[in-house]
């Protein structure tokens, strides 16, 4: 049989489950509501970091300042919910995590998020249930769209689940608490006696009417008191709920953004007074009227699912909002969505402001550019003139005071031009207009050419210069020429100028990979050397070691901030290995590729009587060029501008029915027609074709070879260019033979073959101790048409002496002078004494000494040698002495 319970515990139990389920209800309620909140603000907080910061970074991007993207998402990782930003680049790699470590440098940022692509161009977020992580992408987009990388956020939900798991907690506590105590009032008030029933009914009319304050406070301990009670523990539980419902509306009345909840069909079916005030219509007006009426996608909206920013139509304007939907199921199987609406006015105020200030910097970043041109050509026309008259008056006949005097101010003219060049690099870099050109060279003549140069600057302070290239298997290859030369004249020169005594190397070698190459190039010299803590700051614009080299040693601070930039651009970086005292080692690498072209021998053509066409608008530098090209025989015709030079070319055409100029040499800066107009107007006239145009300008860009190869010129040279240069390309253009054809893509410095000399069947010793000077000194003779056995010291020489056949003697020897065991004085008096034998006695002796003091010479002649030349060793110099001793004319 069932049984059956008293009113007492009827009322108990009635009021227990109750209870239990207002409270469930309320708990589930604000749970969800809460958890729900606290993920929609974070997303909406790491959306608006996401937004800020890649805002933020579309300079540091553009201009790839790592330092600066390293600061930014170090400083957004100072918030305490976000756990992680990457910054990516417009190909998917990672530039930084905000670390110093920066670990994930490099990496794609696919590999660290599977679900993203590697170039990420459109904003996105997802949620990784692994790590309880919301992420959140941002692309970094310039004013113009274009693509630069893009911004991930990750944002920790570790705290929103806190927030709810703590109001969960709470809840929890509150309805158990609330249960208990209805259990314990209900047993208390079961004990009473139930009061008169139209009491009850009075106060149960009272509490319907909604007077929920109302008691009934029996002290009955029958059934009909505890009735009385429960009335009024349910009367209590109402109130309860009415007020938890009153705190909740008034969050969602005084929350500071947009809700509104839709319908499935999209209509509105509430909003809060919030979204009223933003559209400036009254809540009444907004039911049941359409989501899309008043809401529309902007362009530049995310694609996922409905969230996104929207522009919101008022009355009298549209305000641009940030928008996330949350789909809701009714336990009825009814379905709504949450709207969330953020007024975005403020921000989309500062991105159009940002973009006005990009503009302005892109305006002025184009100036700049502008100026640097028009700078280049100002300051490099008035310096052409000065070293084209400088180079004019040293071929002139003067005393040896005058020579003097013109050497060194030619030398200040260099310096001069050199420093220009560094502040129009520099510039050129601030202003990213630093590009390559990649053309066909030969290695090994690059390298021979630029120790060459430098070996007077290393004489001068008495150093040791010394090149080892044996590990460069390629001779021609492409790259860029002309910023190799850059690189090595910068550390070369730097190695020179701290370094006191000693020696410089320079050791270069070349890895093969398929068709591609990587140079490595070492800079080693026993200098000063650099402090540990200053090696960071050595590739700082404007940056000394300290300030006292300065003031000891000059220069700007730009060369090695130059030559870095300039190594990373075509390979890797410079690295730095210094000791204090001892020296420093600057190590680059560089990408190259394999030419196909080969080596080829410069033709014997003579320029004189050559007929030859100048046109420039400056009177300065047509006179230098007319002084040059008249010192080597050729006849020349001078024009102002590219209308004279028209004119001055049909009234030859007309007078003589045949082109007289062989050659043309144009400039490109000049008023009225520039020399690339002149140039392709004289290439569409058809009686010029067999006339070679050769352009020299003063203003030298990357991609010119190509553009003016393009406009049928046949050779180019930025001013001021070398007499050597100029003669060697006047010699290809007139020979018009395979050296013209095989410049590609058209005659310039680097392209140049170089003079080839003949063999010579002598038999010369050289008498050297250090094997990479024997390498270097072979080297170099191998390059003049001489061949050389070698000894390492004085008494190997004197047995190879002694060795050679009297059919085939030694004509001449190279003799070192510091060496161990018998140095050069000794070794030259043992064989004037015969100890090499007498039919040697008489050999010639060159002394070469790293020394170059005052006396040095005389004591070399007064020892019986016959000559002397000085470390490290030219090439020129030491072929006129072997030609002088050998009797080669």
């Amino acid at each position: 049989m069932p049984v059956k319970l008293g009113l007492k515990l009827q009322q108990a139990l009635y009021t227990f489950l109750v209870t239990l389920l207002i409270s469930s209800l309320i708990t589930v309620y604000a749970v969800v509501d809460k958890k729900d909140n606290a993920h929609n603000e974070f997303l909406i907080k790491g959306q608006s970091l996401a937004a800020l910061l890649s805002a933020t970074l579309v300079s540091p991007l553009y201009d790839l300042k790592v330092d600066q993207i390293a600061r930014l998402v170090s400083h957004t990782l100072s918030d305490k919910d976000i756990s992680k930003v990457f910054v990516i680049d417009s190909e998917g790699y990672v530039l930084s995590d905000g670390s110093e470590e920066n670990p994930f440098r490099d990496e794609v940022i696919s590999d660290i998020y599977p679900l993203l692509p590697d170039a990420i161009t459109h904003s996105a977020f997802f949620t990784n249930e692994e790590t309880n992580t919301l992420i959140i992408v941002k692309p970094v987009l310039t004013a113009s769209d274009d693509h630069l990388g893009a911004v991930t956020l990750e944002v920790s939900l570790s705290r929103a689940d806190q927030l709810t798991n703590n109001s969960i907690y709470t809840m929890m506590s509150i309805s158990l608490g609330a249960i208990l105590f209805g259990l314990i009032l209900a047993l208390f008030l079961s004990n009473r006696q139930i009061k008169p029933l139209n009491k009850i009914k009075e106060a149960t009319e009272n509490i319907a009417n909604g007077n929920l304050k109302t008691r009934l406070l029996s002290n009955r301990k029958d059934e009909l008191g505890n009735l009385a009670n429960a009335v009024d523990n349910m009367a209590e539980q109402l109130l309860r709920t009415t007020v938890s419902k009153s705190y909740v509306n008034r969050i969602i009345h005084t929350m500071p953004n947009g809700l509104i909840v839709l319908d499935k069909r999209g209509n509105i079916l509430e909003v809060n007074p919030y979204t009223s005030e933003l559209l400036n219509i009254h809540s009444d007006c907004l039911i049941n009227r359409p989501f899309t009426e008043l809401f529309q996608k902007t362009e530049n909206s995310i694609n996922l699912g409905r969230d996104g920013e929207y522009l919101a139509q008022t009355n009298d304007r549209k305000i641009p909002v940030q928008i996330a939907m949350s789909h809701l199921e009714g336990s009825d199987n009814s379905s709504s969505t949450l709207v969330v609406i953020h007024d975005i006015s403020q921000r989309k105020r500062l991105e159009a402001e940002r973009e006005k200030a990009l503009e302005k910097a892109e305006e002025s970043a184009k100036l700049k550019s502008e100026f640097l041109a028009s700078m280049s050509h100002e300051i490099r026309t008035p310096m052409n003139g000065v070293i084209g008259m400088l180079r004019l008056l040293l071929q002139s006949a003067l005393n040896e005071k005058q020579h003097h005097y013109a050497t060194l101010a030619r030398s200040s003219a260099d310096s001069l031009l050199s420093l220009i060049n560094d502040i129009l690099d520099f510039s050129k870099i601030e202003a990213g207009k630093l590009d390559l050109e990649i053309l066909d060279y030969n290695l090994s003549d690059l390298f021979d050419e630029f120790a060459g140069s430098m070996a007077h600057r290393a004489q001068d302070k008495n150093l040791e210069l010394i090149l080892d290239t044996n590990n460069t298997i390629f001779p021609m290859v492409q790259g860029d020429p002309g910023r190799l030369r850059q690189v090595l004249t910068n550390l070369v020169g730097n190695a020179i100028k701290f370094t006191d005594a000693g020696e410089i190397v320079i050791r270069a070698s070349l890895a093969q990979n398929e068709n591609k190459l990587t140079l490595t190039c070492a800079v080693i010299d026993s200098g000063i050397g650099i402090p540990e803590e200053k090696v960071a700051t050595l590739f700082d614009s404007f940056t000394q070691v300290d300030a006292s080299t300065t003031r000891k040693y000059g220069g700007t601070g730009l060369g090695l901030a130059i030559a870095n930039q300039l190594c990373e651009r075509m390979g890797s970086g410079i690295k730095v290995t210094s000791t204090i005292g001892k020296g420093s080692c600057f190590e680059f690498s560089i990408n190259l590729m394999v030419s196909q072209q080969q080596s080829l021998t410069l033709p014997e053509i003579n320029v004189q009587n050559t007929s030859i066409l100048i046109i420039d608008d400056n009177e300065t530098n047509r006179e230098v060029l007319r002084g040059q090209l008249e010192y080597w025989g050729a006849n020349v015709t001078e024009a102002t501008g590219g209308s004279h030079a028209l004119e001055i070319l049909d009234k030859q055409m007309t007078e003589s029915k045949v082109p007289s100029f062989q050659i043309a040499i144009l400039d490109m800066q000049m008023p009225e027609m520039d020399g690339a107009t002149l140039g392709k107007k004289i290439r569409t006239d058809a009686r010029f074709d067999p006339m070679k145009l050769i352009m020299m300008t003063s203003i030298a860009e990357i991609g010119d070879a190509n553009f003016f190869a393009d406009l049928g010129f046949n050779a180019y040279f930025p001013k001021p260019t070398t007499t050597s240069d100029l003669l060697n390309a006047l010699k290809v253009v007139l020979d018009d033979g395979e050296v013209l054809a095989a410049s590609k893509p058209l005659v310039t410095h680097h392209n140049l073959p170089k003079k080839k000399e003949e063999t010579h069947e002598m038999r010369i010793l050289l008498v050297e101790d250090n094997s990479i000077n024997q390498q270097v000194a072979q080297g170099i003779l191998e390059a003049l048409g001489f061949n050389a056995d070698i000894a390492a010291n004085g008494i190997e020489a004197i047995d190879s002496l002694k060795q050679a056949p009297k059919s085939d003697l030694y004509q001449v020897i190279l003799m070192d002078c510091q060496m161990p065991e018998m140095d050069g004085y000794e070794a030259t008096r043992k064989i004037r004494s015969g100890a090499a034998g007498s039919q040697n006695s008489a050999i010639p002796i060159i002394a070469m000494t790293a020394n170059a003091m005052k006396g040095d010479k005389e004591h070399c002649l007064s020892v019986g040698m016959d000559d002397y030349t000085s470390k490290p060793i030219d090439a020129e110099e030491v072929n006129q002495k072997l030609k002088h001793w050998l009797d080669i004319n």
